[in-house]
């Protein structure tokens, strides 16, 4: 580590090389390498090395922040906190922001509408049945048929971006 630098780790998976550049000019920065995820024993076994996180979906339970002595900020890439104990960063003056990221957004409302056709079509349903047994699967393949969207009410709890994105696809 270079002297006087803080420490930052990057827990996603990927991170733009131009905003990685930006960062290493300023930071000492860890970036994640494996591809996946962090898991909570991997990071309760390094998070008390690091200033900042730019963190993706790694779990950043009670335990995890228990262990964050330096951690002053935890900057989450991409939308909502669900993996982040709010209370406890709050309890241990950790910082806690997000960064919702466009394609990010259309991202989650393609899939939601994906999941949506899959309830309707019956989809994983029949996936299961044809890999299970396939013959019996084609005796049954009408009921696999579900509805169309057209016959269908289709409710959206919440319009904010993600929500407002569903309803316009």
């Amino acid at each position: 580590m270079s002297k006087g630098k803080y420490r930052v780790l990057i827990t996603a998976p990927w991170f733009t090389k131009n905003n990685l550049e930006i960062l290493m000019r300023y930071f000492d920065v860890t970036l994640n390498n494996k591809g996946r995820w962090f898991t909570e024993d991997e990071l309760m076994s390094m998070i008390s090395n690091y200033d900042a996180v730019i963190a993706g979906l790694d779990p950043f339970t009670a335990k995890v922040l228990e262990r964050a002595n330096k951690l002053r900020i935890i900057a989450r890439r991409g939308i909502g906190y669900d993996n982040i104990d709010l209370a406890k960063a709050k309890e241990k003056g950790i910082y806690v922001t997000n960064t919702p990221i466009s394609t990010e957004v259309n991202a989650v409302a393609e899939f939601t509408v994906a999941l949506i056709l899959a309830l309707t079509r019956g989809i994983v349903k029949s996936h299961e049945l044809m890999r299970r047994d396939p013959k019996l699967a084609y005796k049954v393949r009408d009921s696999f048929l579900g509805k169309e969207l057209s016959e269908l009410v289709v409710g959206i709890i919440g319009l904010g971006n993600i929500g407002s994105k569903v309803a316009e696809k």
